[in-house]
């Protein structure tokens, strides 16, 4: 490895570099978002909120062609095509450097697709909190008319415990059962109280 290096010329070296910092970064990066390093796991109220409010910003920037992932993959594809063509075809260094960035620029775009793709994948375990219309559930933290509290609500199969207002003007206190009616600002329950009869017909 150290006689092949030392063979290398400086530009050939520049591409080597190159392709290695670009390689061993994107592979990291793709590691890292299939651990789910970069997904979500709404467990709780406040990180389903944080999540649900951040989604569609999170999604744009993760799959832009000019990002990390396409910085680090423009890179690689510049450092081996370009290493490839002046090693290996003993291509002047211009043309050495020209296929090596147009390899670069493919990378950039088809890496984006990739990423695109992953994310959309990740994407579709995040909650929807439309769904939770017409369940019912309990109070976890009294609910009041302006400042609003926190209900209990199975959605999509998971117990999830969800910001939640009353158009009501009495507050509904913890532990009383409640019907979720809507949803505002995409992350906000409107509840209404139910009768005990009300909730055992829903359960």
């Amino acid at each position: 490895m150290i006689t092949y290096c030392s063979s290398l010329t400086g530009l050939e070296r520049f591409f080597a570099v190159c392709a290695a910092v670009g390689g061993i970064t994107l592979l990291i990066r793709i590691v890292l978002m299939l651990l789910g390093a970069e997904g979500s796991d709404i467990a709780d109220a406040d990180f389903a909120d944080a999540d649900l409010a951040d989604t569609a910003a999170t999604a744009d920037a993760g799959f832009r062609v000019i990002s990390l992932q396409g910085i680090t993959s423009f890179f690689m594809m510049f450092g081996l095509v370009g290493l490839a063509l002046s090693r290996q075809s003993q291509a002047p260094a211009p043309l050495s450097v020209a296929g090596g960035v147009g390899a670069g620029l493919l990378a950039m775009i088809v890496i984006a697709q990739l990423f695109r793709a992953m994310t959309k994948l990740q994407s579709d375990g995040t909650l929807n909190m439309r769904s939770a219309v017409g369940q019912t559930g309990t109070v976890y933290l009294t609910v009041k008319p302006r400042s609003g509290g926190k209900v209990s609500v199975v959605v999509q199969g998971r117990l999830c415990v969800l910001n939640a207002v009353t158009e009501g003007d009495t507050p509904i206190p913890t532990g009383e059962a409640i019907k979720v009616d809507k949803v505002i600002d995409g992350r906000t329950l409107v509840v209404s109280r139910l009768d005990s009869r009300e909730y055992e017909d829903a359960s």
